[in-house]
């Protein structure tokens, strides 16, 4: 299993909770246009794929390097498919030439 995906399972109850996911990372100075190009894309993708609730990007109004995306999943078995497919992966590629590193990921459970 991806190592990320095993990191936010092992944060779960279960398998068929529904969660969120809030990922925060920073682009390089000078590829803020392309991360946004890549994200955008990647977001449409996204807010489209079965089990997916909520899927968007954003930025710190401080400091316009940083994204934050917030995102909910029905259950971990819809974000093991989005880690997947195709625009996902596209991303995850992108992102390695425009960002200062891997995001941090903080997993949300429902109330």
């Amino acid at each position: 299993m991806n190592p990320v995906l095993a990191q936010i399972r092992g944060q779960l109850p279960n398998e068929t909770a529904s969660f969120g996911l809030l990922v925060r990372g920073k682009v390089i100075e000078g590829k803020r246009p392309a991360y946004i190009q890549a994200a955008r894309f990647a977001q449409e993708a996204a807010r489209k794929e079965s089990g997916n609730i909520f899927y968007r990007f954003f930025w710190d109004p401080r400091d316009p390097l940083q994204f934050v995306l917030l995102e909910a999943w029905q259950d971990f078995g819809a974000l093991v498919a989005h880690f997947e497919s195709s625009h996902f992966l596209q991303l995850a590629q992108e992102a390695q030439s425009l960002t200062e590193g891997p995001p941090t990921i903080d997993v949300l459970l429902e109330l």
